[in-house]
């Protein structure tokens, strides 16, 4: 598992940073998972989201789950590994952007793009893979080759969060 961010020096993040960054990590999740059909899928929402990080029970998960789902501005779902199509009047619109990509046949391989929200200026990468090495190879793409420019973005910690978290 690894985290990390970039934050937007000047102005928010734009749709047309979103879309080149998020077809950045695609790819790069694509390469190291060797070509497999990624399942792709943007969530837009009208309102910030909410997640609880402690272990829950009592179906607090399902109730969270329920009331982010009322939430939802529009879903769109890649097929075929291809990236969904983003109209840019919806991700306007959001409040939050999230894209979420998983490796079908490689156990827990998945990553997770977030922006808007709570920090507009961040955008936040998530990958977590049982293959180590995958995970940073995936960052070190994301972070080094194609690093956005270093004048317009700098690198945060990977911490930030563009919705609201409890912890229980």
């Amino acid at each position: 598992m690894t985290r990390w961010s970039f934050r937007k020096r000047f102005g928010c993040i734009s749709y047309y940073d979103f879309l080149k960054m998020a077809q950045q990590f695609v790819t790069a999740m694509e390469q190291q998972h060797h070509g497999s059909k990624l399942e792709i899928s943007v969530t837009l929402y009208a309102s910030i989201p909410h997640s609880v990080s402690a272990p829950i029970d009592d179906g607090i998960a399902e109730f969270v789950e329920k009331e982010n789902a009322k939430l939802e501005l529009a879903k769109m779902v890649g097929v075929g590994g291809e990236m969904p199509h983003v109209p840019q009047e919806l991700f306007v619109s959001a409040k939050n952007v999230q894209l979420v990509v998983h490796a079908p046949g490689y156990d827990y391989a998945f990553g997770h793009i977030e922006c808007k929200g709570l920090l507009p200026h961040y955008i936040v990468f998530y990958v977590q893979s049982s293959n180590a090495s995958a995970v940073e190879k995936i960052k070190s793409d994301c972070v080094g080759k194609h690093r956005p420019s270093k004048f317009w973005f700098g690198q945060g910690d990977g911490f930030e969060r563009c919705h609201s978290v409890s912890l229980s």
